[in-house]
């Protein structure tokens, strides 16, 4: 990512092409603090530009628009925790990707999965439950796998 001063530099030399790039590129590595902030005009203001120059450019460069782009990857985090916890409440996960409300973040992400958090957690569990019953059969299928505990530890490990 690029440094504080090195980005104005960058900022003031670059033409429209780079632009959707550089903020495509800024929201995809930011952290989730940074990404629940983040706002179309948070991040016109980051780049030195109009809002509304940035949000054509940004549209004509990838062919969808900013609030695609930043919807699509607090959708992106938010099932990557669902799926990696059971512990995050709808409430925390809401708060923590920037929403206002548990209710909306519901409905968002149920339009852009096709199904409720909740319904999303149950299915990667069971998936990862599924997962792990099949390897067991080939783990116990295979005796060098079945007596080598830390090859399999590592392979359940990674499957969880």
């Amino acid at each position: 990512m690029l440094g504080i001063g090195k980005m104005s530099e960058e900022v003031l030399m670059m033409d429209n092409e780079k632009l959707p790039d550089l903020v495509m590129e800024f929201v995809m590595t930011c952290n989730d603090e940074e990404l629940r902030k983040l706002t179309v005009s948070s991040l016109a203001k980051r780049f030195h530009v109009d809002r509304s120059h940035l949000a054509r450019e940004f549209k004509a460069g990838k062919n969808f628009t900013l609030s695609k782009l930043l919807q699509g990857e607090k959708m992106a985090r938010a099932a990557s925790l669902l799926s990696s916890s059971s512990k995050f409440t709808l409430k925390w996960l809401s708060q923590k990707m920037g929403f206002c409300t548990s209710e909306y973040f519901r409905e968002v992400f149920k339009k852009y999965f096709g199904v409720v958090p909740s319904k999303y957690r149950e299915y990667k569990c069971t998936l990862k439950r599924s997962n792990l019953l099949k390897l067991i059969v080939i783990i116990s299928q295979n005796e060098l796998l079945f007596h080598d505990l830390s090859l399999t530890h590592v392979i359940i490990q990674h499957v969880i």
